[in-house]
C-alpha cells in the first residue's frame, strides 16, 4: 500500500465510498421491497377477511330476507302464484345464505376451532330450513287457516340460528378488530427492524470508511515520518541552516528518516569543508610568505647582478685598454724576438679574458632575465594566494551559516 500514489489512495477511498453508498442503496431498496412484501400480504390477508366478513353479514341480510320470505309466504297461502313466488324467493335466500356462509368459512383463514363453529353454524342453518321445509308441508292452500297453524308451531325457530350468527358477527369482527390492530404492530415492527438495518449499515459503512481514511492517512504519515505541521517545521529549521535540529525516526523508511540520513551527511561534509578550509587559509598564508620570501630574494640577485655586470663592465673596458696598449707599444717599440712573444701573449690573453667575459655579461643579463621574471611570478603567486586567502574567508561566511552538533565537538576536541 506504501508504493500507490496519495491520488491513488484517494481514488480508492473515493471508489469504496461509492461502492458502500451503492451498497447501502441496494440494501435499502431489499428492505423496503421485504417491507412492502409483507405488507402487501397483510393487505391481501385483511382483503380476504374484509370479504369473509361482508359475505358473513351478506349471509346475515340475506337469512331476515329468507325469514321475511317465509312471513310473506304464510300470508300468501290462500294465492297459489304468489305463494310459489315466496316459496321460490325462500328457497334462493336458503341456497344464497348457504353460500355465504360456505364462502367466509373459506376465506377467512380461521383457526380449527372457528372452522368448528362455522360449520356448526352452516348445519344448523340446513337444520333450520329442513324444519322449514317439513313445516311447509303442512299448509293447505284451499285451508287460509293452516297457515296460522304453521306459523304458530314455526314461531321462534330460527332465533336460535339468528342469535349464533350475531354472535359470529361479533367474533369475526373482533378477531377482524385484533388482526388489523396485529398488522400495524407488525408494520410498525418492521418499519422499526428496517430503520435499524439501515441505521447499522450506515454505521457499518461509516467506520469502513473511517477505517479506510485511518489506513490511508497512517501510511502518509509513514510515509512523511510524523505529522506534516512537525516535519514542515524541521525542513524549514535545515534549510535555514539549522543542522543541530533533533530529527525523530518513527517510521523507516520515510522522508524525515531520508532527511536524517542527508542531515547527517551533511554535517560531515561541512565539518570537511571547514578544517578544508581552515588549512587552504593557512596554506595561502604560507604561499603568501614563500612569494614575499621569493621576491625578496629576487630583488637581492637583481642587485647583486647588476653590481656583478657593472664590476664586469670594468673589467671588460681595462682589458680592452690593456689589449690597445699592448699594440701601441709594440708598434712604438723595436723589441727583440722575446719580448714580441710575451706582448703577442699578452695580446692573446687579452683577447680569451675579453671573450670570457662577453660570455659572463651574456649569462648575467640571461640571469637578470630569470630574476625579472622570478619577480614577476612571485607578485601572481601573492596575488594568488590573497585571492585564494579572499575566497577561503568567503566559504567561511557561507559554512558559518550552518550550525551542526560535529563541528562544535570536533572544536572542541581541537581546542583540548
Amino acid at each position: 500500500m506504501n508504493r500507490l500514489s496519495l491520488k491513488a489512495k484517494f481514488c480508492g477511498l473515493a471508489l469504496l465510498s461509492l461502492i458502500l453508498m451503492l451498497l447501502l442503496g441496494l440494501f435499502a431498496l431489499w428492505t423496503f421491497q421485504q417491507l412492502l412484501d409483507r405488507e402487501e400480504a397483510r393487505q391481501e390477508h385483511m382483503r380476504v377477511i374484509t370479504q369473509a366478513d361482508k359475505a358473513l353479514l351478506d349471509g346475515g341480510l340475506m337469512f331476515k330476507q329468507q325469514v321475511q320470505s317465509w312471513k310473506n309466504m304464510l300470508l300468501r297461502a290462500s294465492k297459489p302464484q304468489e305463494y310459489a313466488t315466496q316459496k321460490d324467493k325462500f328457497m334462493t335466500f336458503e341456497r344464497q345464505v348457504q353460500h355465504a356462509l360456505t364462502s367466509a368459512r373459506d376465506m377467512a383463514g380461521l383457526t380449527r376451532q372457528q372452522q368448528q363453529d362455522f360449520d356448526a353454524l352452516i348445519l344448523a342453518h340446513k337444520h333450520l330450513g329442513e324444519s322449514y321445509r317439513q313445516a311447509l308441508q303442512r299448509i293447505d292452500v284451499n285451508n287460509p287457516a293452516s297457515a296460522l297453524e304453521v306459523d304458530s308451531l314455526v314461531k321462534g325457530i330460527d332465533q336460535p340460528f339468528t342469535d349464533a350468527l350475531q354472535a359470529q358477527i361479533a367474533t369475526h369482527a373482533h378477531s377482524y378488530a385484533v388482526l388489523q390492530s396485529q398488522d400495524a404492530k407488525a408494520t410498525l415492527a418492521d418499519l422499526a427492524q428496517a430503520r435499524q438495518q439501515i441505521v447499522r449499515l450506515i454505521i457499518l459503512c461509516i467506520v469502513l470508511l473511517f477505517l479506510a481514511l485511518y489506513f490511508i492517512l497512517s501510511s502518509v504519515l509513514r510515509q512523511i515520518g510524523g505529522e506534516p505541521r512537525y516535519v514542515e517545521v524541521i525542513a524549514k529549521s535545515v534549510a535555514e541552516g539549522d543542522l543541530t535540529v533533533k530529527i525523530p525516526n518513527h517510521y523507516s523508511p520515510s522522508i524525515l528518516s531520508h532527511l536524517q540520513t542527508m542531515v547527517e551527511q551533511l554535517s560531515d561534509h561541512i565539518v570537511n569543508v571547514i578544517h578544508t578550509s581552515r588549512a587552504l587559509e593557512k596554506l595561502s598564508g604560507q604561499v603568501d610568505q614563500a612569494a614575499a620570501e621569493l621576491a625578496r630574494n629576487a630583488n637581492e640577485q637583481a642587485i647583486a647582478v647588476e653590481q656583478n655586470s657593472s664590476a664586469l663592465e670594468q673589467t671588460l673596458v681595462t682589458v680592452h685598454q690593456n689589449t690597445r696598449h699592448s699594440q701601441l707599444l709594440s708598434r712604438l717599440l723595436d723589441m727583440s724576438p722575446e719580448v714580441a712573444d710575451l706582448i703577442d701573449e699578452i695580446n692573446y690573453a687579452s683577447k680569451e679574458q675579453t671573450s670570457s667575459l662577453q660570455h659572463a655579461s651574456h649569462n648575467l643579463m640571461r640571469l637578470a632575465q630569470v630574476t625579472q621574471q622570478n619577480a614577476q611570478q612571485s607578485e601572481k603567486l601573492s596575488l594568488a594566494a590573497s585571492s585564494l586567502a579572499a575566497q577561503t574567508r568567503d566559504l567561511d561566511d557561507l559554512i558559518g551559516r550552518f550550525k551542526t552538533n560535529r563541528h562544535h565537538a570536533r572544536e572542541k576536541r581541537h581546542g583540548h
